[in-house]
């Protein structure tokens, strides 16, 4: 049996827990999803509209039609990661 490093162990603990957190705090699965349309306003608040309502168990604060689509936050590097996913997936028609 191999043992790890001891300088390789923290960045491979700290990114097991970074991925395995992410999964935790989900509200809504997009798989295979296309992007319908990607808006933002000026405060930085935007959405995502999919082709498809989201599986999963989407967020409680979902009514009113609203279960196709994805918020996010611009204002934040999580929010401006997810802008930039978004726009890649629907420029290139990817699912």
């Amino acid at each position: 049996m191999k043992v790890i490093p001891k300088a390789m162990f923290k960045p491979i603990l700290i990114t097991t827990l970074l991925f395995s957190s992410f999964n935790g705090y989900s509200n809504g699965i997009v798989e295979g999803f296309n992007v319908v349309d990607v808006r933002v306003d000026d405060s930085g608040l935007g959405f995502i509209r999919f082709d498809k309502p989201l599986a999963g168990s989407p967020a409680a604060c979902i009514s009113g039609g609203h279960t196709h689509h994805l918020s996010f936050d611009v204002n934040t590097e999580a929010g401006k990661s997810i802008m930039s996913l978004a726009l890649a997936a629907q420029a290139s028609g990817k699912k």
